[in-house]
């Protein structure tokens, strides 16, 4: 860093900085029933660079979203509500290649 006043008097700073990622937490159950509490697909931990796919029991696609927004409300790409039920999640990490699957409940 460099910082100059108004003398045009300047230093320099250098510094190692170290982020550590954000655990990534991922429900295993949401309720996209309109009453405020658990309405989406909230996933903590990711940011832009992740991507979110979900399947139905039979391998099909019913959502997709690159970057994932952490906004999914339970309707499938074309909109429509899907029913209760389990369905499969691919959480892709693009910057680091890697992905995280698993399932989770709809429950409305």
């Amino acid at each position: 860093m460099t910082s100059t006043n108004s003398f045009n008097c300047s230093d320099t700073l250098c510094e190692d900085v170290t982020i550590l990622p954000l655990e990534v937490v991922i429900p295993t159950i949401f309720t996209p029933n309109n009453d405020m509490v658990n309405d989406t697909f909230t996933i903590q931990g990711v940011n832009s660079t992740y991507g979110l796919v979900v399947l139905n029991r039979w391998g099909q696609t019913v959502f997709n979203q690159n970057p994932y927004l952490n906004k999914w409300d339970g309707r499938s790409s074309s909109g429509l509500e899907l029913p209760n039920g389990t369905y499969y999640y691919v959480l892709t990490n693009y910057l680091d290649n890697e992905n995280l699957t698993g399932n989770f409940q709809l429950t409305r």
